[in-house]
């Protein structure tokens, strides 16, 4: 995992993405607390468009969330303190295939 970020509850962080050759997915984890991380559809020529889709990552669960290349990312603190790591990755046709 590439960075850990500590928030504070209610802030909003992210909303961030790299645009096409340059786009990398995001392998996201929670080591403390809780966010909502969000994964939104930015490219204008996508057919979802604007779609979004959200879940919830606690240290607890132990659960990671995979963000395909191209789609911006955002997370509001949901815990007090939370810290989240996340894995910048080329896409492989694999992980490509799981959100196509």
């Amino acid at each position: 995992m590439k960075a850990i970020q500590t928030d504070i509850e209610g802030v909003l962080r992210g909303q961030h993405a790299q645009k096409t050759p340059h786009a990398q997915g995001k392998l996201v984890r929670v080591t403390a607390d809780t966010v909502f991380d969000v994964a939104v559809e930015i490219r204008k020529d996508s057919p979802s468009f604007g779609r979004w889709v959200g879940v919830a990552l606690s240290a607890d669960k132990h659960c990671q969330f995979w963000i395909p290349p191209a789609l911006a990312i955002a997370w509001p603190a949901i815990g007090m303190a939370p810290q989240l790591s996340t894995k910048d990755a080329a896409a492989t046709a694999f992980a490509e295939s799981l959100f196509s």
